[in-house]
């Protein structure tokens, strides 16, 4: 099940299996060449009632994103900040692996 909402930044993908419910919900912005460049990333499983929450830092300079997105990413107005985070940008592979290593199958 995907909700999106693509217009305010916001993502969110509810994934199921015989052994629990994992919801993920992330804020993004957009970067250079148009990517996204996730900002806030929550997890929730059901089988252990846990949930994690991670706010990145930038993986680089705001003078590095494109104008057009630069004014596109503030009037988004999701309380979400490009100098925002405390986390290294590195480990959001590593954080999204370890919440969803539960699951048996990924629905995208």
């Amino acid at each position: 099940m995907q909700i999106a909402d693509i217009n305010k930044g916001r993502y969110i993908q509810i994934y199921q299996s015989t052994m629990s419910l994992i919801v993920i919900d992330f804020t993004f912005l957009e970067g250079r060449d148009n990517e996204i460049v996730v900002k806030e990333l929550a997890f929730a499983d059901s089988h252990i009632n846990r949930g994690s929450t991670y706010v990145f830092k930038r993986p680089y300079g705001w003078e590095e994103v494109p104008m057009f997105n630069a004014r596109m990413n503030q009037g988004i107005g999701h309380g979400c900040n490009w100098n925002d985070g405390d986390v290294p940008y590195s480990v959001l592979e590593t954080a999204t692996s370890r919440s969803i290593k539960c699951c048996c199958n990924l629905m995208y």
